[in-house]
């Protein structure tokens, strides 16, 4: 537990070459949160629900026990997403 984030790319990618996944910060998602929407929906790539007022943060930050860490950890950003223990990945589809 170092107490912080760390600089991208201090450990090794997993097995798809992705860097940082589990447990500098939560990666904030632009879906909307829904409490119960992941247990009724189906498996391949959920797009979350049509509204709400909370979005969707994935996996757990620095400050997180290790079961939240995790990268199918779901839980809500309490509608402030202002926390420095979140932050965004950037994709590029090619």
């Amino acid at each position: 537990y170092l107490g912080r984030t760390t600089k991208v790319g201090s450990y090794q990618p997993n097995a798809f070459g992705l860097y940082d996944m589990h447990g500098n910060v939560g990666e904030l998602c632009s879906d909307w949160y829904g409490r119960d929407y992941y247990q009724q929906s189906g498996t391949d790539n959920p797009q979350g629900p049509a509204k709400g007022s909370d979005y969707l943060v994935m996996g757990g930050g620095w400050n997180a026990d290790a079961f939240r860490c995790r990268a199918a950890h779901r839980r809500s950003n309490a509608g402030s997403g202002l926390a420095r223990y979140f932050g965004f990945r950037v994709a590029c589809e090619q």
